[in-house]
């Protein structure tokens, strides 16, 4: 997967950072938005020296398995960082996260995050007469 250019769908909607992927077959596949929180374990505490090339090392092997790292946070509080990530599914999300936490430097929660595009779209739903 190279850097996901903007594109244009449903009626001109601007997507930026995503992008449909059209297969004759099977239609628009849309790339869904997680949000991470991180706290490190003691295995991460012990080598808090590395965490920057370990998360370097993330984007390159989350990309192997479908999911591209937008961003990565170190952050003060009650989380010790953020991370940001697109997948084609959830099965590749949940594959990228159980190999993260398997390395047994952090602990991870995890949540899907929509766009105001996305969100406009369930709420549509919502409304049933």
């Amino acid at each position: 997967m190279a850097d996901w250019p903007i594109v244009f769908l449903d009626n001109m909607t601007l997507v930026r950072d995503r992008i449909a992927i059209i297969t004759a077959s099977k239609g628009n596949v849309t790339i869904a938005t997680f949000i991470t929180t991180i706290k490190f374990m003691q295995q991460g505490i012990k080598g808090i020296n590395e965490t920057t090339t370990r998360a370097a090392a993330v984007k390159v092997w989350a990309k192997k398995m479908g999911v591209k790292i937008r961003d990565v946070y170190w952050t003060l509080g009650e989380y010790d960082g953020v991370l940001i990530f697109d997948a084609t599914n959830d099965e590749a999300a949940s594959a990228m996260l159980l190999h993260l936490g398997n390395m047994g430097n952090v602990h991870t929660t995890t949540c899907r995050a929509y766009t105001a595009v996305e969100m406009d779209k369930i709420l549509a739903k919502t409304h049933v007469d």
